[in-house]
């Protein structure tokens, strides 16, 4: 792994208090876990660097998102109110109960880790780590398109930013500024 990407992970646990600890001894199937009781996030180094990036941000996020600031996925009140109003079919009721279900279930805690990890991703990795990533997962395609916009918000905020100058400083002796009227 990159060493700027490394030390990037490392600030990042450290400023939400989580330990990192990367492991070669875990079985195939696990690629990494947290455990919030010890505030430790333990990935698996038997994977690709671009997977180890990933599996990092992804268990930051449930950090991020689940144990500090508990989150739950809400529903939009137009659709929301389409679900718990009184339907007078029997029928349309259980569509409304198990729509509402399988949108909690799909839109559940590792799809939020997951969209997480993607925002974060560009910022953090290499551009080829994330071309790597995606060369590997391009199931996660569909994911990242719909991350994007955030991604590009959030480069255009940083980009006016820098644009704008910042306020020097007023000594005390500086006259006010001269308002004319005409």
């Amino acid at each position: 792994m990159n060493q700027r990407v490394a030390t990037t992970l490392r600030g990042l646990a450290e400023h939400h208090r989580v330990k990192l600890e990367y492991v070669g001894g875990l079985p195939g199937s696990v690629f990494g876990f947290a455990d919030p009781q010890s505030r430790t996030i333990v990935i698996s180094l038997n994977q690709p660097d671009c997977d180890v990036v990933f599996t990092t941000l992804h268990e930051l996020a449930h950090f991020v998102l689940h144990i500090d600031q508990p989150y739950r996925l809400s529903i939009p009140r137009w659709l929301s109110w389409s679900f718990y109003r009184p339907h007078k079919s029997e029928y349309l009721g259980e569509i409304a109960c198990k729509t509402k279900r399988l949108l909690r279930r799909k839109c559940g805690r590792e799809l939020q880790a997951d969209l997480w990890a993607l925002i974060a991703y560009p910022q953090v990795a290499t551009p080829d780590d994330v071309k790597a990533f995606l060369r590997q997962h391009p199931e996660k395609l569909k994911w990242v398109l719909l991350v994007t916009p955030f991604l590009l918000k959030h480069r255009i905020g940083q980009f006016i930013r820098s644009l704008i100058p910042l306020e020097t400083a007023k000594t005390p002796d500086s006259p006010p500024p001269a308002h004319h009227r005409s």
